[in-house]
């Protein structure tokens, strides 16, 4: 994308460049080294960064005018359409476990899975995302949906089960799910996902020994 941008400066060269093609043929390469990420969630993430920067570049004045502005509509719905692929990809499996929930009692069960969900996903994905208004944008689209549902969840899990069991089963505050979207949608910082991650496992450990403990 540099070197197309480098070559729209000069308006003589750029009309021997059929610069569509080649930002299309880009595109098909992307398309097709992103299918060395197994996971779906990973994938988007790929394409997602790289159709940014693509957008990105193509706002350049000579190259904008080259392009022509249905082009650059096309190229911001791709990400848009990544940004959507990525999100879903990432989180719906915790968002349907909260869901299904909402027509039946919360058990224990649906409490365990959702630690383990949400944990999973802190631990294991690399959410890198190179556009900080993007990150920011998405950090906070979740927040918007998961935080309410959970605030939810654990509201009927508490007047189901009473207060004991909340303490011994429900891993993440409030709060605690809020540190971790950042963590989260801040990738870069591992030692402080690590961090996180480390001390709500030890938590539940003391909770579970604490529960156990013969009666004095």
């Amino acid at each position: 994308m540099n070197c197309i941008r480098n070559v729209s400066e000069d308006h003589d060269n750029a009309a021997n460049f059929q610069i569509h093609e080649l930002i299309q043929l880009l595109h098909s390469n992307l398309v097709a080294k992103s299918k060395n990420c197994t996971d779906p969630a990973l994938r988007n993430l790929f394409m997602l960064n790289n159709n940014r920067y693509i957008e990105l570049v193509a706002r350049y004045g000579p190259l904008k005018t080259l392009l022509s502005e249905e082009w650059t509509q096309k190229q911001t719905s791709r990400v848009h359409r990544n940004i959507r692929k990525y999100t879903g990809c990432s989180w719906n499996k915790v968002l349907n476990l909260i869901k299904k929930s909402e027509s039946m009692a919360p058990n224990v069960e649906s409490m365990r899975l959702f630690n383990i969900y949400f944990s999973d996903i802190c631990k294991l994905q690399n959410c890198f995302i190179a556009d900080k208004g993007i990150r920011e944008s998405m950090q906070r689209s979740v927040n918007k949906i998961l935080l309410p549902q959970y605030e939810k969840f654990i509201g009927r899990f508490k007047d189901v089960h009473g207060k004991d069991v909340v303490d011994m089963y429900v891993k993440y505050g409030m709060s605690d799910i809020e540190d971790g979207l950042y963590y989260f949608f801040h990738g870069s910082d591992l030692e402080k996902r690590k961090s996180f991650m480390a001390a709500h496992s030890h938590n539940v450990v003391n909770r579970f020994l604490a529960s156990v403990q013969p009666q004095r």
